[in-house]
C-alpha cells in the first residue's frame, strides 16, 4: 500500500506540484512528532526535534524512492552498483566456470 501512495505522490507532484509539497510537509512534521515527543522525555533539549524534523525530510525526498526503484527492479539480478565491475586485490580461489551441458 505504501509504493502505491509513493506513486500517487509522485503523481500529485506532476500535477499539482505546491499543494502536494505542503502535504508532505505536514507529513513529515507529524510523523517527526512521536519520535522527537519519546526522545524528548528520555533526554531533554531540542536535539530530538531537530534531528526527528531532519530526517522526517531526507526520508521523503531522499531515501524513499529506493523501496520502488527494488519494486520495479527485482527481477535483475544486479542492482544499482552491485552489477558494477569492481577490481579487488583478494586474491584467492576461483570458480572456474562449466560449458554448458545442453
Amino acid at each position: 500500500m505504501t509504493e502505491a501512495l509513493k506513486v500517487g505522490c509522485l503523481l500529485g507532484l506532476f500535477f499539482h506540484p505546491l499543494p502536494t509539497l505542503r502535504v508532505l510537509a505536514m507529513g513529515c512534521f507529524v510523523a517527526a512528532i512521536l519520535p522527537a515527543v519519546i526522545y524528548q522525555f528520555r533526554r531533554p533539549g531540542f536535539f530530538g526535534l531537530g534531528w526527528a524534523v531532519a530526517y522526517s525530510f531526507f526520508w521523503v525526498f531522499c531515501l524513499s524512492w529506493i523501496s520502488l526503484w527494488g519494486l520495479f527492479t527485482a527481477a535483475h539480478s544486479g542492482w544499482l552498483t552491485r552489477s558494477l565491475a569492481v577490481k579487488s586485490s583478494f586474491v584467492g580461489p576461483t570458480v572456474q566456470e562449466r560449458p554448458n551441458a545442453a
